[in-house]
């Protein structure tokens, strides 16, 4: 009985110093089963080669490409189930009953995973695929997604691992995505920063494995072909003169150099001085900018907003996240956007979301104007148009009334022979006193003389009429 549980302990020993301990320069990885600790993430370079020899299974591989394009905003807070063309498009199993999205990339897990950890792993998501779009657009056309582990799940419960050994339950507690199995996972203690049963209590987890995928599937195979040429040539440089890293897990593999720099470029890596195997001293932006230019450079390449991360504690403790830039140029110039409100900051709720394309919806024919609209010059109206509302109809205006001659007073007797056409023009009826002082009808005279004047001046030429205003013939 003793032999045989000795055996088994040396074989698991002896497994997990093969499969994740020949890669670290100065430590090999222990793996304490009975506490359940461990010193470090899973190595990726490993997986992603046994899961290029399984090839894909339960799901659709990465090869082939989705001919649309992401999503412009996101779905974190409400909780779904997978929608049925969801399940169709990624043929994912029956195993997940939880949805989300980021940018349309699917958030999901099993029926046992609480709602906090799929809303907090959509927030990672989101904040890491904001910096480009045509990052995220390379990983969401090559099927990506993201999978959170329930705290009684194993890494082998997800489908796209199940085929893995059993062992990789004690071992991992996520995966990075790769070209045949496309889901990044994490196990919700981690992401919710539980106080008890986290195996990597001082490490983001999620964060570390979601760079492993978003690197493989949206950078090297996707949005910069040439990044992993860089990449490899500084991690082979620093291997081989240990320069920087030395006797720390970002020293086993180019991956793993990569997603532990990404930890310390977002304040969330572990610190340790002197360098335990794993970690070192570098854990923020600024140590990762003055002790490894180079690798900063590269993870600014992949995240030129240079946001703030909400770490996994705070949100635990209540912060809600920052606002962050969205669609980034290398400068680091972006929309700032709102996380919970899905919006550029300051806008109000009619305000679209970055990239999303005017509307442009023609009306339909034979819609008329709206009232009181003019229309265009030289544009006949349209025939038998009702009038617009509200428009009062023209006024009947009568005729205007003949003009009536007047008639003199009774008592008028005509001295002269102009008094018919004095009487037309109404000088009799502005000087009714015609009767009245003689001074008074000198200028009356005087003035019908003149204006009798100009008006055969005007109809008989001004050589036909004398001085006293008679025409002469």
């Amino acid at each position: 009985m003793y032999t045989q549980l000795l055996l088994g302990a040396l074989l698991i020993l002896c497994v997990g110093h093969w499969s994740h301990g020949k890669d670290l320069p100065n430590k090999p990885f222990s793996i304490d089963l009975l506490n359940e600790t461990l010193d470090g993430p899973a190595n990726f370079a490993e997986y992603s080669k046994l899961s290029a020899a399984r090839g894909a299974k339960f799901t659709i591989d990465a090869t082939s490409l989705r001919s649309d394009g992401p999503r412009v905003t996101w779905e974190c807070e409400r909780i779904t189930a997978v929608p049925s063309q969801v399940r169709t498009q990624y043929r994912l199993s029956t195993f997940y009953r939880k949805y989300l999205h980021a940018f349309g990339i699917p958030v999901i897990s099993s029926g046992l995973a609480t709602d906090a950890a799929l809303r907090r792993a959509c927030y990672v998501v989101v904040f890491l695929f904001a910096d480009r779009q045509d990052i995220r657009s390379w990983f969401y056309r090559r099927y990506g997604r993201a999978g959170v582990i329930a705290y009684r799940e194993g890494v082998t419960s997800i489908p796209e691992h199940s085929w893995l050994a059993s062992w990789w339950n004690q071992r991992a507690r996520g995966l990075g995505a790769t070209i045949t199995h496309p889901i990044s996972t994490c196990g919700e203690e981690n992401i919710l920063c539980y106080p008890r049963g986290d195996r990597y209590p001082r490490e983001d987890i999620f964060l570390h494995e979601f760079v492993h995928g978003l690197h493989n599937l949206g950078v090297a195979n996707g949005a910069i072909p040439s990044f992993d040429g860089k990449l490899r040539q500084r991690y082979n440089y620093l291997r081989r003169t240990g320069y920087r890293w030395s006797n720390t897990y970002a020293m086993s593999t180019d991956r793993e150099y990569l997603a532990e720099g990404a930890q310390s470029y977002f304040d969330c890596n572990d610190y340790q001085n002197p360098p335990n195997g794993i970690h070192n001293h570098v854990d923020t932006r600024t140590k990762l900018a003055s002790y490894d230019p180079v690798l900063y450079g590269f993870l600014k390449e992949i995240f030129p907003c240079q946001n703030r991360y909400l770490k996994r504690c705070d949100a635990r403790a209540g912060t809600k996240p920052y606002t962050f830039k969205m669609n980034c140029d290398k400068y680091g110039r972006g929309v700032e956007m709102d996380f919970q409100t899905k919006r550029p900051v300051g806008t109000k709720p009619s305000t679209p979301p970055p990239n999303t394309p005017p509307p442009n919806t023609p009306p339909p024919p034979n819609t008329p104007p709206p009232p009181n609209t003019q229309l265009p010059p030289n544009t006949p109206p349209p025939p038998n148009t009702p009038p617009s509302p509200n428009t009062p109809p023209p006024p009947n205006t009568p005729p205007p009334p003949k003009p009536q001659t007047p008639r003199p007073p009774a008592n008028c007797k005509d001295d002269n022979n102009r008094c018919a056409y004095w009487a037309r023009i109404g000088e009799c009826t502005r000087n009714d006193d015609t009767c009245g002082s003689a001074a008074r009808k000198v200028a009356i005279g005087a003035r019908l003389a003149t204006a009798l004047i100009e008006t055969d001046t005007v109809r008989h030429g001004p050589d036909k009429i004398n001085a006293a205003g008679i025409q002469d013939t």
